[in-house]
């Protein structure tokens, strides 16, 4: 099988894992080499990350979909951005947060 081709049935196979053996099957796609492939590695981190949210490890999740997020955004696949941002307020981000790096809001600036 063609390296590309394996790539892409590991990551579809991570994708549409079931419970049972969804750890491996991520461990697996992962590994393997995405660079320039970021139309295989933004579903990944976006499936991984809604794992992580149903599994509620919400600290994870928010990693895997901001940069599921960041991929998308460097795709020009805005609708795609807008689901994460929903899956992102799901795993309890709020935008008023100010994440590392971010704004701090009004309201708590003068606490």
């Amino acid at each position: 099988m063609r390296p590309d081709a394996a790539a892409r049935f590991t990551v579809a196979r991570a994708v549409l894992a079931d419970d049972h053996d969804e750890e491996e099957l991520f461990e697996r796609a992962f590994a393997q080499d995405l660079t320039g492939r970021p139309f295989l590695e933004a579903p990944l981190r976006l499936a991984h990350g809604r794992r992580l949210r149903r599994r509620r490890q919400f600290a994870d999740s928010r990693t895997a979909l901001r940069q599921a997020a960041a991929t998308f955004t460097m795709m020009g696949a805005e609708a795609r951005v807008a689901r994460i941002a929903a899956e992102l307020r799901a795993s309890g981000e709020r935008p008023e947060t100010g994440g590392a790096g971010g704004p701090t809001p009004p309201h708590r600036a003068s606490c």
